[in-house]
């Protein structure tokens, strides 16, 4: 018996909005990680590994962060469509 749950509109853009939200929080935790790192400068050592980890490790999160709010984004505006009907995945486009 197969079950159909059938949702609307509203219910995708509260989807993407959801995911734009995410993606606005790890952008967040990349900007934050980038300063940490570039306070760590301020203990002079050999060499600065952590802190250079922390800076670099920061700003791929800060750019991973971007993507997702720009594919949020895109799916809120219905650049991006998910669709579960057996027509669209048999018939090609």
């Amino acid at each position: 018996m197969t079950i159909i749950i059938k949702i609307g509109r509203k219910a995708i853009e509260i989807f993407w909005a959801i995911i734009a939200l995410l993606g606005v929080f790890i952008a967040q935790t990349g900007f934050f990680m980038t300063i940490s790192g570039l306070t760590d400068f301020n203990e002079v050592t050999l060499a600065n590994s952590a802190a250079i980890s922390h800076i670099s490790g920061g700003i791929v999160i800060f750019i991973l962060g971007l993507v997702v709010v720009a594919a949020g984004y895109l799916g809120i505006r219905g650049r991006i469509i998910i669709t579960t009907s057996e027509d669209t995945k048999h018939s090609p486009s």
